[in-house]
C-alpha cells in the first residue's frame, strides 16, 4: 500500500484540499484510494495527536484527550485500531492522510515514525506532499483571517 501524507502548511489551501478529499471519499474508495474517516474530524488531527510525544504540551493533545476521555496511550491505540479497521475494510492500494499540524507539531524523528506505527502494515512507498506559500502572501492571508474572526489587526 502506498501512503501519501499531505502535511500542508498554514494558509496554503489545506482546508480546501481536505474538504475535497472528504467530499469525494466514496469515489476515491471505489478507485482503491482511502481517505479515512477516523473520528470524523475534517483534517485527520488524530494522526498528529497520536504521533506527538506524550511530553508535548500541546492544546491539541489536551483537547483530543478530553474529548475522548482517555489517556495518550489509549488514544494512540484507538487511532491505530480505527485506521486498521478502515484499511482492512477498504483494502486500498493508496492511503491518504492530511493534517497541517504534522509539519509544525511533529518535531522529532520518533514522532514522525509514530505515524507508520499507527498503520497495520508498512507502506510500500511513502510520498510527502507539502505546499509552500511566499511569506508575504501568507502574512496577508493570515492577517485577513484574523480580521474575519473579529481580530483588531495585531498578529
Amino acid at each position: 500500500m502506498k501512503l501519501i501524507i499531505h502535511i500542508g502548511t498554514e494558509k496554503t489551501g489545506t482546508t480546501a484540499i481536505q474538504a475535497a478529499l472528504r467530499r469525494d471519499q466514496d469515489r476515491l474508495k471505489a478507485q482503491g484510494v482511502l481517505f479515512p474517516l477516523l473520528f470524523d474530524t475534517p483534517n485527520h488531527m488524530e494522526i498528529a495527536v497520536a504521533a506527538m510525544s506524550a511530553q508535548a504540551q500541546s492544546e491539541l493533545i489536551l483537547i483530543e484527550l478530553a474529548r475522548l476521555q482517555c489517556g495518550h496511550d489509549e488514544y494512540r491505540a484507538h487511532v491505530a485500531q480505527m485506521l486498521r479497521d478502515e484499511i482492512q475494510a477498504a483494502r486500498p492500494h493508496t492511503l491518504i492522510l492530511s493534517n497541517e499540524h504534522i509539519h509544525s507539531r511533529l518535531r522529532t524523528p520518533e514522532e514522525l515514525a509514530r505515524i507508520l506505527v499507527l498503520l497495520p502494515e508498512q507502506p510500500t512507498e511513502v510520498q510527502l506532499v507539502c505546499y509552500l506559500r511566499r511569506q508575504d502572501r501568507m502574512a496577508v492571508s493570515l492577517y485577513s483571517t484574523v480580521l474575519k474572526g473579529g481580530g483588531e489587526g495585531d498578529v
